[in-house]
């Protein structure tokens, strides 16, 4: 019994990890949609580790730094997913649906990214207010005192927060 090394979609090439992801014509018709024309080149390192960094670190797409990375990260997961249906369920390769899902992926995560950080912007809004606004100790009333004791307890953990970046 001999085992077969090639591509399972193409058949052309020993199946790699990174002719999976990026070399098998299959995933290429997919990259090819994001990526930057001036970028071909770079997006094509022999080593992998190298690739990975690259596509990290620069923008080979139309996008920001940010979204680059988020539509590289999702293309990837997309691709396996794809390739994984084709060999063990037998379902048909479909680039272009492969790509209407990578970019309605991406759109819904940056989205979800953007409420994060407003929702994140506000806490730190409020809480730096906290942070500089001097609260005096209220003379009576239990409800007063716990009030205060929570705004103080929030002030504390503010300041020591204020080092730290929120994301």
């Amino acid at each position: 019994m001999t085992h077969d090394a090639s591509c399972n979609l193409c058949k052309y090439q020993e199946e790699t990890i990174l002719h999976a992801m990026r070399d098998c014509p299959y995933a290429w018709l997919v990259w090819r949609k994001f990526l930057s024309p001036s970028h071909w080149d770079k997006f094509c390192i022999d080593n992998i580790e190298d690739w990975m960094v690259e596509c990290l670190t620069t923008i080979m797409g139309t996008q920001t730094l940010q979204h680059w990375r988020v539509t590289f990260g999702t293309v990837l997961e997309a691709l396996w997913r794809q390739r994984n249906k084709k060999i063990f369920e037998d379902e048909p390769i479909n680039t272009e649906g492969c790509y209407r899902q990578i970019k309605y992926m991406v759109v819904d995560t940056i989205s979800s990214l953007k409420s994060d950080i407003k929702n994140l912007t506000a806490v730190a809004f409020f809480l730096s207010t906290l942070a500089i606004v001097p609260i005096d100790e209220p003379q009576s009333g239990a409800e007063s005192i716990s009030l205060f004791q929570s705004v103080k307890f929030l002030q504390q953990l503010w300041k020591l927060e204020l080092n730290s970046p929120l994301i």
